[in-house]
């Protein structure tokens, strides 16, 4: 007997899926703009921009871990929610 998810239970896996995915590539976009600064080259701290702009990356890729975590939380159980259950059959 194949158990199948019902309609709405393959929307709530494809979208976890999708999510992962979408937190994954801007994860991965996000480390790469980062790695474009150079902590350790001289006379940095006196640019007041490059240094703001790499704190306001730092504080969004905390936001990005935690809306990845929080979002897998959320979805991961509507996902457990809706997986195919085992349906007793009558025996005759």
């Amino acid at each position: 007997m194949k158990m199948e998810r019902s309609i709405f239970g393959k929307i709530a896996k494809y979208i976890f899926i999708i999510f992962n995915i979408i937190m994954f590539i801007a994860l991965i976009l996000l480390f790469m703009s980062v790695d474009s600064f150079d902590v350790s080259s001289p006379g940095l701290h006196a640019d007041k921009e490059k240094l703001s702009g790499f704190m306001m990356k730092g504080t969004f890729l905390f936001f990005l871990f935690f809306a990845w975590v929080v979002g897998d939380l959320i979805l991961g159980i509507w996902v457990l929610c809706t997986r195919p259950k085992k349906i007793k059959e009558a025996s005759s």
